[in-house]
């Protein structure tokens, strides 16, 4: 297991495609050996079957390596729906997550690991004035 561990900290950890692409005919290598197993391959297959999403920052240049972003949005929206008990329409839900958006792209940054950044709306780094903006109204014009 020990092996695997390390197999796979070098697969998700790789700086530039290049490398990645020699850790990974490492990795083809090590199933060899451990295929037989039933009960780690159920594992191996998870673990593979995650791919298609762990790298997709080599393809788009300026992508994060991490989904914090996404995955602060799924925990506020799981908050709300959990406080309400799921939404009565979809009008509901669709309100809920355009201000989550909105509230996102206005607010200004406090502890980005990108220095220059804090103080900042991803709208204003985008190069978008937002002082003559009220949010909230913003948030209420139909966009479909």
């Amino acid at each position: 297991m020990a092996e695997f561990l390390d197999i796979s900290y070098k697969l998700l950890y790789a700086t530039k495609p290049a490398r990645l692409n020699y850790v990974y005919r490492e990795y083809l290598q090590f199933l060899d050996h451990y295929e037989e197993r039933i009960d780690f391959k159920k594992f191996l297959n998870d673990f593979e079957s995650k791919f298609g999403h762990l790298w997709v920052h080599y393809e788009h240049k300026g992508l994060p390596r991490t989904t914090n972003i996404i995955e602060g949005i799924i925990r506020q929206l799981s908050r709300k729906i959990d406080d309400t008990d799921g939404f009565n329409y979809s009008e509901t839900a669709w309100n809920s997550l355009k201000l989550l958006i909105m509230r996102y792209r206005f607010k200004r940054f406090s502890c980005s690991r990108t220095k220059e950044n804090n103080g900042h709306s991803p709208l204003s780094l985008a190069g978008v004035n937002t002082k003559s903006i009220n949010w909230v109204r913003f948030s209420q014009k139909q966009t479909h």
